[in-house]
């Protein structure tokens, strides 16, 4: 999870695949900040906003400080 998509890998090469962006990205914003070639699927879903559990697992365990949400 990085704060444009969620990526993960593709079972047969191994490289790093797109698997949906978050609301209000765009793939060419994603491909565009990555420093290297991503498998794009010819679809790409958008990524489901997180239940409000979730996001307090975000906000007081992953990033206490804030620092993904500047």
């Amino acid at each position: 999870m990085t704060p444009l998509a969620i990526l993960d890998f593709a079972e047969d090469t191994k490289r790093l695949r797109l698997r949906s962006v978050h609301p209000g990205i765009t793939v060419d914003q994603v491909v565009a900040a990555t420093g290297f070639p991503l498998v794009v699927p010819d679809r790409v879903p958008e990524t489901a906003l997180p239940t409000a559990d979730e996001l307090d697992i975000l906000r007081r365990r992953v990033d206490p400080q804030g620092l993904l949400r500047r």
